[in-house]
Parts: C-alpha cells; structure tokens; sequence
C-alpha cells in the first residue's frame, strides 16, 4: 500500500518541485532588476534582465515570430529526436533463426525421406521464425515512431505555438562569457524554468514545460493506440518522458556551457562584431577550426556519400519450396526427395550469395564514407591548422546582389580567407577534396577488398561530385547563413 501511495504522490512531487525552483528563479532574476550598481553584463549586452542576474548576449534583430518558425525549423531534424525516438523503441529481440540441416552424402531411399522430413520442418521453423522476426521489427518501428512524433510535436510546442502564443523565447540564451564556469553551469540548469519574454524580461519557461509534458499526453492519448503501442498508453510514460526530456534538456545546456568554455575568443567575435561576411572579416582560432572539422564528422554528407559509393544491392528472389506433388510410387517419393534436396542447396548459395552482397556493399559504404571523412580532416581541420587559412565559408553579408551572392558561392571553391584576412587559394578545400580522393584510391579500397574503386575513372567521379557537393553547399549558406561558427 505504501507504494502505490509513493506512486501517486511523485506527480506532485515533481510539479511541486518545478514550480518551487521557479519561483526561486525568478525571484533572484527579479532581485537582478534592482538598484544594485554590481551589473555583470559585458559592454553591447542587452539591458533586459535575465535570470539569476546573468547577462546574455543581444538578440538580433528581426520578427519574433519569425525567429521562432527559424528555430522550430532547425530542431526538426535534430539527432536528439532521432536519439529520443531509439530509446522509445528500444532494442529488438530477434530469436536465432533455424540451422539448415545438411543434404546426405549418399543419396538412397532411406536417406532422401529422412532429408525431406527435416527439411519439412526447417522449412516451417523458418516460416515461423520469419514471422516472429517481421513482428518484432514492426513493433520496434511502432515504438521508433511513437518516440520520433512525441519528440517532433514536443518541439512544435516548444520551440514555435507555445512561444509564439506566450510571446517566450524558445531558444537556450547562453551565459555572459564574463562570467565563471560555475555561474554559467547553474543557469544552464536554470535555463529550464526560466526564460525571457520578447521584451527581455525573466518569465517562467512555461513553453517548455507545457510543451513537453503537452507533447507526452498528446502522445499517449493520440500516438499510442493509433500506432499500435497501446502499453505505452499510460500515466508512467507521461511523467518519465517529461522527465527524462527536461533532464535532456539542462544537460545539453550545460554541454553548450562547456563547449562556449572552450570557444571563447571565437564567441567574443560573434557578440561584439556578428558574424564574419566578406565585408566584415575576422578569424578563426585554432579551437574553432577544430570545432567546425568535430561538426563535420557526423554531417549528413558523409552517409550520403557513404551509400552512392554503395549502390543498391542486387539481390535474388529466395528459392521456392517445392509443392508436394500426389506421390503414388517409390519413384515419385524419390523424385519429390530429389527436389527438396536441390531446394536445400539452392538455398543455400541463394544465402551464401545473398551474404557475400551485402557485405560487398558494405564495404563499399565504408568505403565512400571512410573517403568522406578523410576529405573533412583533411579539409577542415590539417590544411587550415597547417596553412593558416580559415575553413569557413564567407558569405558575401547584407546588400549584395543575387549574382553578387551566387558568384560569391562559386569563388570560395577556389578562393579562400587566411586568418589575416587576405585572400589566397582555397588549398583546405581543393587539397582536401584531391588529397582524400587520391589516398581512397591508393589506400582504401585496395585493403577493403574493393579494387574495382580505384580506377581513375572513380577518382575523376569522387573528386567531381565532392566539387559539386562543396558548391551546392555554398549556395545554400550564402543564402540561408549558420549564425555562429
């Protein structure tokens, strides 16, 4: 009895909690707002006060609303969903699947029906075990998609219709780089309950709570049953996701305290000076370079990359069992025996072969994706570190033309900033895309077991679509620029 009392009280527990921390937030973000001269925000930071007395670098300028649509945008396919969405899902139980008994050595009689017998019964125990196999991975999709949709519609609350409707800022708004480690860890955690409103001011972070405990009871009422996940339909789920989520929450806020730590000169830049256009330079420390080569190794292009070079796999129809036909003789017995043991072998090579093509392919996968990744080190991180230049795209900034900013896009592929901010040739790029191409050729492929990769006619290919990738990768940061490094 004692359990089921504790059980019901943990909800108000966790919603005394909150609003407890909350209150004492807010309470100390309203003592900041006093007469008290000790102010610890750096020159430029907004005037607004900001929870905990801590100083935040300015919002620029533009639409609330469309500030809020931007950010929602961004978090649409961010990996934390995904991350959340396997977690949900969990990890699949699949049985081992039969062993396929061996044809005789001696074909008689006797042995051809005791064969057709065993392989009558690997034949269903397959059947079975292909059944339960589907089931599994189904439901595992269930729950993968049941977990993708709750962390999707916690970010459209969240980061745009609670915001928008509580005029809030969605954003995590980091901690002055004024201040000490220790400060800017406790308002990350505080960061969770309060946040600031358009004008500025310190409010209850009520978008983020609403949306994400929102999210969870939409997810249970709506998700669970019409995903066919109805075990998750449940009270437990609702207050574990919220908790679980708000905890994902502080501890990425406290990463990105961590990572600011280490980018500090870089960051100073971008909140005195914005950020770094062709009319306004200034360069790239060596931390930042490193930081910029660390977000390219899991960037979409690599997998991209990776499954071209894979191709799709060829794979045959699997053998058909063979149908029983009326046997009247001996002879019939033997010849239907005949067929099941050529259904066994037949079998057989169709796995042997269906094996041999899907690890050709994947090897052929970490192939493209070995090459993409070498390409990012190189380009991103050893030639720039090694030459002095900066591995950054420029973009052209505020009023140029639309043929100014495309043929901005198309210099950089050939043209570069060094960290003086002169130009010079683009050797990050060029040697880094021609570098990677040439080791993949003369190193990779050969000691992966693919060698019809490296004729030069794969390299002229590789070097030409990384070209292509590079350019449209320009473009599309002229016109939609990463704020940031």
């Amino acid at each position: 009895m004692s359990n089921m009392n504790s059980s019901k009280k943990q909800p108000q527990i966790v919603v005394a909690w909150i609003l407890l921390c909350c209150a004492m937030a807010v309470a100390r973000g309203e003592a900041g707002n006093g007469s008290d001269s000790r102010s610890l925000a750096p020159s430029g930071a907004n005037s607004g006060a900001t929870p905990s007395g801590v100083s935040i670098p300015p919002i620029r300028s533009g639409s609330p609303l469309a500030r809020d649509i931007r950010y929602y945008a961004q978090s649409t396919w961010s990996p934390r969903n995904f991350a959340d969405a396997a977690l949900v899902a969990g990890v699949p139980r699949l049985n081992t699947a039969p062993i396929q008994p061996q044809a005789p050595s001696v074909i008689d009689e006797e042995n051809l029906i005791s064969y057709s017998e065993e392989m009558e019964q690997y034949s269903t125990g397959m059947d079975d075990w292909r059944q339960s196999t589907e089931v599994e991975l189904r439901y595992r999709a269930r729950r993968f998609g049941f977990g993708l949709a709750t962390a999707e519609t916690r970010d459209l609350l969240s980061n745009l219709v609670l915001p928008a409707a509580l005029r809030q800022d969605p954003r995590y708004l980091p901690a002055s780089l004024n201040l000490g480690m220790g400060s800017r860890l406790a308002y990350a955690a505080e960061s969770i309950f309060v946040t600031r409103d358009n004008a500025g001011r310190p409010v209850p972070n009520y978008a983020k709570w609403i949306g994400t405990v929102g999210a969870a009871v939409i997810a249970k009422h709506l998700y669970a049953d019409r995903l066919g996940v109805p075990e998750l339909n449940s009270n437990r789920l609702v207050w574990r996701y919220a908790g679980y989520s708000l905890a994902g929450d502080a501890a990425t806020n406290v990463a990105h305290e961590l990572l600011r730590a280490s980018l500090k000169p870089d960051l100073t830049h971008i909140e005195t000076e914005g950020d770094a256009t062709e009319g306004h330079y200034y360069p790239l420390s060596r931390t930042g370079t490193l930081v910029c080569w660390a977000r390219g190794i899991y960037g979409p292009r690599n997998f991209i990359q990776g499954g071209l070079v894979a191709g799709l796999p060829d794979i045959a129809n699997e053998p058909v069992y063979p149908a029983q036909p009326p046997i009247d003789n001996k002879q019939d017995e033997i010849t239907y025996g005949v067929a099941v043991m050529q259904y066994g072998i037949d079998m057989q090579s169709w796995r042997r072969s269906t094996d041999e093509e899907l690890r050709y392919r994947g090897t052929r996968f970490i192939a493209g994706f070995s090459e993409s990744e070498t390409q990012q080190f190189l380009g991103n991180l050893v030639l720039p570190l090694s030459f002095r230049i900066d591995p950054r795209f420029i973009p052209s900034g505020g009023g140029s033309g639309l043929g100014s900013r495309f043929g901005n896009a198309f210099k950089e592929i050939a043209f570069a900033r060094t960290n003086a901010g002169s130009q010079t040739l683009n050797l990050p790029l060029l040697g880094g895309t021609v570098g990677s191409a040439f080791l993949a050729q003369h190193l990779y492929y050969d000691r992966l077991g693919v060698p019809e990769l490296t004729t030069n006619r794969v390299l002229a290919k590789t070097i030409g679509f990384n070209l292509t990738g590079d350019l449209l990768l320009n473009v599309v940061h002229e016109f939609l620029p990463h704020h940031g490094i």
